[in-house]
């Protein structure tokens, strides 16, 4: 017997972008495909609040940051973000 183990959020994002793709948002649709990579990578983790991605470092991106960026002693906020690409945000709004 054959098992296929399928990330949901994974799939979910990526319907999400082919939908994006298929109605001509491409610019969301190839924002949301580099935050995908970033999932897929482990740099980046995605909780779902009130059915929406909200993206944030994971603990490897935070390590990755930490490795790569200058410290100034600046602190930064660890907490999600959500990008609103969702929510409509028409293309001249960029």
């Amino acid at each position: 017997m054959n098992a296929q183990l399928i990330d949901y959020t994974s799939a979910a994002l990526h319907h999400r972008w082919k939908v994006h793709r298929a109605t001509g948002n491409y610019r969301e649709a190839d924002t949301l495909s580099l935050l995908i990579n970033y999932y897929i990578e482990g740099v980046l983790a995605v909780d779902w609040q009130a059915g929406e991605p909200c993206f944030s470092l994971s603990e490897y991106g935070k390590t990755l940051c930490e490795t790569m960026c200058p410290t100034d002693g600046a602190e930064y906020s660890s907490e999600g973000v959500q990008l609103g690409l969702f929510s409509g945000a028409s293309e001249e709004g960029y």
